[in-house]
């Protein structure tokens, strides 16, 4: 007789003389109490004689065991917990087990009166209560979940903001940490979900004293889950904080080791390593604060606000409710760098962020770098170039995609390598140095002279940047563009407040955007009415190569550096000569 047993994920092949779940090679097999949560859970073919008989309780996920006492549950799942310690604090940790969720069919489902068994699998006596219903009755299978300890199935609920792990996320005491360490373990072919619930609609702040798990399968964690959580208008309203004074140098606050996950509603602060790691493709994080407090106006700052290691993630939206803050960290805003092993960070979308300004959009609040770094120095094997950095996105067609980029405490944007990054449709203005700087092979900072042919290599391939031309009082302002032979170009027209002390602008305000080709000299010339700005306004342009749309439909391609920039209302003079600053130390990963 076999009772009070669990059986789980054996299988047999057809045909098979050897067992599954139950294989009873001759005379009658008596089982009872018993759950059987295979994919065949008996086998009664081989030709061997033997027969399966019911003594009840018995509960089956399929049914092909021939029970059919009255007591038996058949085709029902059991909700069994991944494979994991027991709950018992002395014999729990030295069992492996699978325990029923607190809403199994097999908990409290056999009278007291009728349990044959007086302890189960971790030694407890029986029954004990499981389902927070009384009174006590007995489980079928081999453990007795307690009340409130029974292991969460999906989703899995954050309930505890202290940093414990006994290796269990349960009903009762959950943890972050714990969430994260079970979200791993469990094998399944749907994206998880993590939420929080901490009993009342206030923040809550959650101080790890140690790097958390990275994440290694794809989860949702869902700060929007938090009662009173909510980014249907901006500011949004976050309860869950992420703090990492206590992480220890060098931890992320999380880390994305795999694809496919979303982080949304987090405010993620002082954490030594960036705020958020992502080490994997086809990641999103929205509506979350990386380097800035709860209300958004004063900094929490991490190393870095977002570090990027991939490709094909999103990084906020072209919504309110994807919007990302990320300001006040330490050193970059978002930094896009090549992965190890050969890993290209390539078509990720920087969209509809507020970087470098408090949740306002307009009060500074600086990461002190800068806003953007889009790679480091690339590596070469065999004159072939490897961890390109290429083909992302930061902004887009019009201003719901376009970013808020100020207050950097270097350059807006960096483009350190590889081609095809477009920079399009965002606002980027006050920062200490560019707004876009293209760096070239020499590692050196600042304005990159355009070159005849636009010949030369480097972030962007030193994309050349048009050249604009007014007189006093005119309404229009003339321009042109030197760069590669019948190529197609978006040019981007933009006012700001003053002109930089370089003589070269940033680009507060997109007035306008035309698309052309330039000849087979490589040449074009262009037009632009300003008649709707008033006298004083600073007036520069980019020019974005557009390249042929991949799979998937954006287009991407490399942007200039801003150009010269022009007063309105007043007769162009020469630009100063492009100032270069040296390339610093600092620029090294952190």
């Amino acid at each position: 007789t076999i009772r009070y047993s669990t059986f789980h994920s054996n299988t047999v092949a057809a045909g098979s003389s050897t067992g599954g779940g139950l294989f009873p090679a001759a005379g009658t097999m008596a089982v009872a109490a018993t759950i059987l949560d295979d994919p065949v859970p008996c086998s009664l073919d081989g030709g061997n004689p033997g027969a399966i008989l019911s003594a009840g309780h018995n509960l089956e996920r399929a049914d092909t065991c021939g029970l059919n006492d009255a007591t038996d549950l058949t085709s029902t799942d059991p909700l069994l917990g991944p494979l994991g310690f027991g709950q018992d604090p002395v014999t729990g940790p030295h069992v492996l087990v699978h325990i029923p969720a607190y809403n199994s069919p097999a908990v409290d489902s056999i009278p007291a009166a009728q349990c044959a068994v007086v302890v189960d699998q971790e030694n407890r006596t029986r029954p004990q209560e499981g389902n927070g219903v009384p009174p006590a009755d007995c489980d079928r299978g081999a453990v007795e979940p307690l009340d409130g300890d029974t292991l969460q199935t999906a989703p899995l609920v954050v309930n505890d903001d202290g940093d414990s792990d006994d290796g269990r996320c349960t009903i009762n005491h959950c943890t972050l940490r714990e969430a994260i360490i079970q979200a791993n373990g469990t094998v399944t072919s749907s994206v998880q979900s993590i939420r929080f619930n901490f009993g009342d609609a206030l923040p809550h702040a959650i101080v790890p004293a140690g790097p958390l798990p990275a994440i290694s399968v794809p989860v949702v964690v869902d700060g929007l889950s938090a009662p009173g959580a909510t980014c249907k208008t901006w500011p949004p309203t976050l309860h869950v904080v992420l703090a990492g004074s206590s992480a220890g140098s060098g931890a992320d606050g999380l880390h994305l080791a795999g694809d496919g996950s979303t982080v949304r509603g987090l405010v993620i602060g002082g954490f030594d390593g960036a705020g958020i790691h992502i080490a994997g493709s086809d990641n999103r994080v929205e509506c979350s604060y990386l380097g800035a407090n709860a209300a958004g106006t004063a900094a929490l700052p991490n190393g870095t606000g977002l570090r990027v290691r991939g490709s094909s993630n999103q990084i906020g939206g072209t919504s309110i409710a994807t919007r990302n803050l990320i300001a006040g960290n330490t050193l970059d805003g978002i930094a896009v760098e090549p992965g190890a092993s050969g890993q290209d960070s390539l078509y990720n979308h920087i969209q509809g962020n507020y970087i470098g300004v408090q949740a306002d959009g307009v009060t500074p609040l600086a990461n002190g770098r800068d806003g953007i770094r889009l790679g480091d120095a690339p590596v070469t094997a065999a004159g072939t170039t490897v961890n390109d950095v290429a083909s992302n996105l930061v902004g887009g067609d019009d201003a719901s995609a376009g970013n808020v980029i100020a207050h950097s405490g270097r350059n807006g944007i960096t483009v350190f390598c590889c081609a095809n990054n477009r920079i399009t449709a965002n606002a980027i203005y006050s920062n200490t140095q560019l707004g876009i700087d293209l760096v070239g092979a020499d590692g050196i900072l600042g304005v990159t002279a355009n070159d005849s042919g636009d010949l030369d290599s480097g972030g962007n391939d030193l994309q050349n940047f048009p050249v604009l031309a007014s007189a006093a009082g005119a309404a229009t302002i003339t321009a042109t563009l030197n760069s590669a032979a019948s190529a197609l170009y978006r040019i981007e027209f933009f006012a700001g407040d003053a002109c930089d002390t370089s003589g070269y602008g940033e680009g507060e305000r997109l007035l306008d955007t035309i698309t052309l080709m330039t000849n087979s000299s490589g040449n074009v010339q262009f037009s632009q009415n300003v008649a709707g700005v008033p006298d004083g306004a600073a007036l520069t342009a980019t020019a974005t190569r557009l390249l042929s749309a991949p799979a998937g439909g954006q287009v991407y391609g490399s942007t200039s550096e801003f150009s010269a920039c022009i007063v309105k209302g007043e007769t162009v003079t020469p630009p100063p000569a492009p100032q270069a600053t040296l390339f610093l130390p600092a620029i090294a990963r952190q």
